[in-house]
């Protein structure tokens, strides 16, 4: 279990990428998504993001471990999740964390601040 290997108890785990732009769709407030996919599939679920945790500055990933066929159900979910965010237009609610303040992150906030100018006119 120390080296990540489940299989002695009967449980798998699977760790997914995750962009940090959509870390906090996933979270939800007060972790409400994340916990409702726990008790939807059973699984232990945690984000794992940042230095303290070997990944690089904004990289993040969704940890999951459980059961092999909850963590398969757990994981089904998670891909669907993620591929209908890639079909729909969501609003940026990261635009202003910290990882995200640089020069980017700035020019988006303006062009939509114009884009919402231009569509109320």
């Amino acid at each position: 279990i120390i080296s990540g290997d489940y299989a002695g108890i009967g449980h798998t785990c699977h760790v997914v990428p995750i962009e940090q732009t959509r870390v906090n769709y996933l979270r939800g407030d007060r972790w409400q998504v994340i916990n409702y996919l726990k008790d939807l599939t059973g699984c232990y679920m945690d984000v794992i993001q940042g230095p303290p945790y070997g990944l690089a500055r904004g990289e993040a990933q969704l940890f999951m471990t459980g059961a092999v066929e909850r963590v398969a159900r757990a994981r089904a979910i998670i891909d669907t999740m993620l591929a209908n965010m890639d079909k729909i237009e969501m609003p940026d609610i990261n635009i202003d964390a910290p990882w995200r303040r640089d020069e980017e992150a700035a020019k988006r906030k303006m062009e939509e601040e114009e884009k919402m100018k231009k569509s109320t006119s």
